[in-house]
């Protein structure tokens, strides 16, 4: 028996603290010291309340969901690029394979780049331009993805735009606290699942079996409004990709 995962970044603000709503309200149910999690869940809890206080101002500010939306357009785009040069790590033509390969190790030096806080990550955002339109432009012009280059500036520059606004500073101050609770407590839940799953080896199922089968129903629900949501993105793409005759 194992404890079911979800793609906790991958959730919507709003579908995240559902589920660390049910979560939190299993673990109260079957006690976190039967659990044996009373350390990770006396942590999960603060950061469980900080989360809610950012999401009610959340939901107040329209400027924060700008900045949010803004933020994650330019995350995507950071991630559809290191996807379109992996396409050509193993490409037949072995000056572009050796362009990739250029490309990639840079790449490697900044994969944490999404994750880190507005300030940090259009800081690096900008330092990877630097290289991308400097000592690797040419390996960029041999893949022509000079274009994912201007993308990728423009995406950064308007976030950046939004984030210097002059009426921005408390809103942003909020969404940016967002994401960074959201990673703690990931990391927390995370953290508790996987001591779950180690006890469980440990000491048994007995113990675990209603609260597991619980939260994997859950889990599941969750999953599947994931998959729904990717598969309608993945039938959008290829509908606009299709020519029309």
């Amino acid at each position: 028996m194992k404890i079911t995962r979800t793609k906790l970044s991958h959730l919507r603000n709003e579908e995240h603290y559902q589920l660390l709503t049910e979560f939190k309200g299993l673990v109260m149910i079957y006690k976190p010291e039967v659990l044996d999690i009373q350390a990770l869940f006396a942590t999960f809890l603060v950061l469980y309340g900080q989360e809610g206080e950012a999401l009610n101002k959340i939901i107040k500010s329209v400027f924060t969901q700008q900045l949010s939306d803004a933020d994650l357009l330019r995350d995507n785009t950071l991630y559809a690029f290191r996807k379109s040069i992996k396409g050509f790590i193993d490409h037949f033509v072995a000056e572009k394979r050796k362009a990739a390969a250029s490309i990639q190790v840079v790449l490697d030096r900044y994969k944490q780049m999404e994750v880190k806080p507005y300030d940090q990550q259009t800081a690096s955002a900008n330092a990877l331009l630097g290289e991308l339109d400097g000592s690797l432009a040419p390996d960029i012009k041999t893949l022509n993805q000079e274009d994912w280059v201007v993308e990728i500036k423009r995406t950064n520059d308007e976030f950046d735009a939004l984030m210097k606004s002059r009426d921005s500073q408390e809103a942003a101050k909020t969404a940016l606290r967002m994401k960074q609770v959201r990673a703690e407590i990931d990391k927390c839940v995370i953290s508790m699942i996987d001591r779950m799953d180690a006890l469980i080896l440990i000491n048994g199922e007995t113990v675990y079996t209603p609260f597991v089968n619980e939260l994997n129903q859950r889990m599941t629900r969750f999953n599947t409004t994931l998959a729904i949501r990717k598969g309608r993105k993945t039938k959008d793409t290829k509908e606009e990709e299709t020519p029309t005759k």
